[in-house]
């Protein structure tokens, strides 16, 4: 749902011409990950929409999760040995991934978007329930060329925004991802008692990766200041894009009440070490 003022500051961003959407993709088909972000932050302005497969490339970039030094360690020693086309395919693999220099630009570049830009237009981006389940989403069915073009699609394709922070989603496999982001790689929260840890069914994971908190943070912007345009159009004060990540009730015109994913959110962040995390739980709870 639209406020009057989001319309109005979205009437005057116009979208991206294709010549500057096209020096993005080829930076982003030639693996130049930071050259495209670079060309993003460039073109950034409140005079032009971003370009919603580029804000999930960043989305992707920014969720996925930097090597440690062990992994650093496994990947040299699988490269010493091995056939010459084996050693190939693992170069290709470690140089598809994300450097963390990249990671990090990706994450301050989409906060820099959400100063920027009208939220309406960043939600593009951003998986949703529709209001009406009936009608097919187009978000995640674009055409995509580059290899994080691709990855990032599974964005998209996600249900909701609480879905994609969730450990599990974005794996570190040779630059793969998960197969489904209903099938996350598992792990114990603090919450779980000591006759859990006998039992790996009950394994759940972390409603928010190690690696997205950045993200969380990012989301938090927007729904903030989708909340603050609607307040100021004068009426009260709510995030309509923050209601869209609830799935919609039966019948459809009922409330939105289903909470829960937001609010394993919410609790998994307070229980953090951090301040800046439990924070981001606090801005959370009080939108």
């Amino acid at each position: 749902m639209t406020t009057q003022n989001d319309t109005n500051r979205q009437g005057a961003e116009r979208d991206l011409t294709i010549h500057q959407r096209n020096l993005v993709d080829t930076c982003f088909e030639e693996n130049q990950y930071e050259a495209a972000i670079s060309v993003l932050d460039e073109m950034r302005s409140s005079k032009y929409k971003p370009f919603p497969p580029h804000i999930r490339q960043l989305i992707y970039i920014a969720l996925y999760p930097p090597a440690t030094e062990e992994e650093l360690d496994e990947e040299a020693m699988k490269l010493e040995p091995g056939s010459p086309s084996k050693l190939l395919s693992r170069r290709q693999k470690t140089s598809l991934a994300p450097s963390p220099k990249a990671i990090s630009a990706a994450t301050d570049l989409l906060m820099k978007f959400a100063r920027t830009n009208a939220p309406g237009s960043l939600a593009r981006a951003i998986p949703s329930y529709p209001e009406d389940p009936n009608i097919p989403t187009e978000i995640g069915a674009e055409h995509a060329d580059s290899h994080i073009a691709i990855e990032a699609l599974r964005i998209g394709r996600a249900r909701c925004c609480w879905e994609i922070i969730k450990e599990g989603f974005i794996r570190r496999d040779g630059g793969k991802t998960a197969s489904s982001p209903r099938k996350p790689r598992t792990r114990k929260t603090t919450r779980q008692t000591s006759d859990d840890d006998e039992d790996e069914g009950d394994e759940m994971p972390a409603p928010v990766s190690e690696h997205a908190w950045g993200v969380l943070g990012w989301l938090l912007t927007v729904f903030e200041r989708d909340e603050a345009e609607v307040e100021q159009s004068g009426r009260i004060r709510y995030s309509p894009l923050l209601l869209s990540q609830l799935p919609p009730s039966r019948p459809a015109s009922s409330p939105r009440w289903d909470v829960k994913l937001p609010v394993d959110v919410v609790f998994y962040a307070l229980e953090q070490e951090s301040e800046s995390r439990r924070s981001l739980g606090v801005r959370l709870l009080t939108l």
